[in-house]
C-alpha cells in the first residue's frame, strides 16, 4: 500500500471547496439548527466546520488546522465552540473516537 496523505489533502480541499460553494448559494440560510439553537451566532468558518464534520466525522484538530491554514491550537478552539454551543459532541475516546454533529 501507498501513502494515502496526498489522496485524503486532495479530497479535504475539494470538500472545502464544495462547502464554500454551498455557503455562497445560500447566503440566506441562518445557520445550522435553526429553531433548536435561535440566537446562536456562528461564525462562517464554525458554519464549514460543521459541514466538514457531517462529511467526516474523524477530522482531529490537526487535520482541521492544515485544511484552514490556522494553528492546531485554533482548531481546538473552533471544536470547543461548537460543543459548548451543542453542535458537534464526541462519541467514543480521543484517540479512536469521531465527531457527530447534532441535528
Amino acid at each position: 500500500m501507498g501513502n494515502a496523505e496526498p489522496f485524503i489533502d486532495f479530497m479535504l480541499e475539494r470538500i472545502l471547496e464544495t462547502i464554500k460553494i454551498k455557503g455562497d448559494a445560500k447566503k440566506e440560510n441562518v445557520g445550522v439548527n435553526v429553531g433548536v439553537n435561535v440566537g446562536v451566532k456562528l461564525s462562517a468558518r464554525e458554519r464549514d466546520l460543521i459541514e466538514l464534520l457531517r462529511l467526516d466525522g474523524t477530522l482531529t484538530a490537526a487535520r482541521i488546522a492544515e485544511t484552514y491554514s490556522i494553528s492546531t491550537r485554533q482548531a481546538e478552539r473552533l471544536l470547543t465552540s461548537l460543543k459548548k454551543k451543542g453542535f458537534i459532541v464526541r462519541e467514543g475516546s480521543d484517540k479512536a473516537g469521531l465527531w457527530v454533529v447534532k441535528e
